[in-house]
């Protein structure tokens, strides 16, 4: 479900909050008595308004102002007025890899990258109304080592930094080429390369999170600290 506050001077979204089941009671309940101290006003953006389901995962907002919303069944892109919904379509390769998303990220020359939980990494072209796939080929390590990807960073250089389940890849956008980095090369748990989020610093170095810890990476030497 989705929650939009709106100010009572602008019919404009002022925030959006993402929520469901005891998720929804923890978050809500500050900015309701926020809302009431302020006059703003919440309103539910639920299934019945055309959103495709009620776990949302993942929130995006594209150059134009268009706002994407990823969730456990599909793609989702509001107008203001109302959903346009992306979903695998069998035997369509250029259609959403997976319904399941993971994570959103809408690049300075604003691309917009779908993560998928099954599917890989995707890219909305926007002139088509389609995706162009990135997935993990058996036997290619130039291809992103996992389909299930948790995280995406971009970094100042253009590379997208790619968190999977087995690590981090170094994505070029231009040709699609993959570099890969793991943070436990020797983890035979399939837990310690389980990425779940990256962020960069001043320094240029990456921060990543895993289940096993936290990782320092030099894109410089190309290794972890």
């Amino acid at each position: 479900m989705l929650l939009v506050v709106r100010t009572p001077r602008v019919n404009r979204p002022w925030r959006l909050v993402a929520a469901g089941g005891v998720a929804l009671l923890l978050s809500i309940a500050p900015l309701t008595a926020f809302a009431q101290r302020s006059g703003l006003a919440f309103e539910r953006m639920a299934q019945e308004r055309g959103l495709s389901n009620g776990t949302v995962t993942a929130i995006a907002q594209g150059k134009t102002g268009l706002l994407w919303f990823g969730t456990e069944d599909g793609l989702n892109l509001y107008d203001g007025s109302g959903f346009t919904l992306y979903r695998p379509i069998p035997g369509d390769t250029t259609s959403l890899a997976d319904g399941w998303v993971t994570g959103l990220l809408v690049t300075r020359d604003g691309a917009r990258w779908v993560g998928t939980l099954r599917g890989g990494l995707n890219r909305y072209l926007p002139r088509t109304q389609t995706f162009r796939r990135y997935q993990s080929i058996p036997g290619d390590s130039t291809s992103i080592s996992s389909n299930q990807v948790n995280a995406m960073y971009e970094a100042p250089d253009g590379a997208l930094w790619v968190g999977t389940s087995r690590g981090i890849d170094r994505f070029d956008p231009a040709t699609g080429r993959v570099r890969r980095f793991q943070p436990v090369p020797d983890d035979s748990s399939a837990l310690g390369n389980d990425v779940l989020a990256i962020e960069g610093d001043a320094n240029g170095k990456l921060w990543v999170s895993a289940r096993l810890g936290l990782f320092v990476f030099d894109p410089g030497r190309g290794s972890f600290e």
